[in-house]
């Protein structure tokens, strides 16, 4: 990219006769995510009025990819004072955005359909940046995921494994037998906890270490399924 002056090698947009100069266009639809190379509509500027100019520039654009033809606005900051009639804007944003969803396989599916859905309602709450709530939704996966998963493995118990009472810890001590799903599902939910507590215990680790966890616990519980799978189905002969 070639620098011009405080400028990043602008594109040009010439709208009702005044011209601007912007960083880039956005890359990607923030609707379907596809790559693309997007059409202005129009052009619209707001905010405060310096030297006859607006600091905050919102170009509205359409969706080139036939699946989606969406309109979408790019928000663009004034990054430096005019130079003559041209002024500069970088993009900083796009809006409206359909945030991409989790896809679990089958198997986690099939043993706690509520965790995925709780799951990526988190996700989606950490992407619109809203960090206070999404860590105890994370947590709140976790132990739809170790409960439902303890009652597929212990489908007589499941009235006590659902009982208010039963805390998650309680759950993964009595009813979690392998040894390493129990030590990664307790790490995980001690680190859940500390997202609904008003003071952390856990202070060095933070939501990113709790989805680590929270996918190898994932992976061993798929790797237990499977196993079990095969060995029901191919006993020795």
């Amino acid at each position: 990219m070639q620098r011009i002056g405080p400028y990043y090698e602008y594109n040009d947009i010439e709208m009702f006769i005044k011209k601007y100069k912007i960083n880039k266009l956005p890359e990607e639809c923030p609707m379907c995510h596809n790559s693309i190379q997007p059409k202005i509509v129009s052009v619209y500027e707001y905010g405060e009025n310096k030297y006859y100019t607006y600091n905050i520039l919102q170009v509205a654009f359409i969706c080139t990819s036939l699946k989606c033809r969406e309109l979408f606005i790019a928000y663009y900051r004034k990054e430096s004072y005019p130079i003559g009639s041209i002024i500069g804007y970088e993009l900083y944003k796009s809006a409206p955005s359909k945030h991409r969803t989790i896809d679990f396989n089958d198997i986690i599916d099939n043993i706690s359909k509520k965790f995925s859905e709780i799951y990526n309602e988190a996700h989606i709450a950490e992407m619109l940046n809203l960090n206070q709530i999404c860590g105890p939704g994370y947590r709140k996966a976790l132990e739809y995921l170790v409960k439902d998963y303890a009652i597929y493995k212990n489908p007589d118990r499941e009235s006590d494994i659902k009982d208010p009472k039963k805390l998650l810890s309680h759950c993964i001590r009595e009813y979690i037998e392998d040894v390493r799903i129990k030590e990664l599902a307790n790490r995980a939910a001690w680190i859940g906890n500390d997202e609904t507590h008003y003071s952390k215990l856990w202070v060095d680790k933070d939501i990113n270490d709790l989805k680590n966890l929270m996918k190898v616990t994932l992976n061993w519980i798929e790797n237990d399924v499977i196993t079990k799978k095969y060995l029901e189905s191919m006993p020795k002969k």
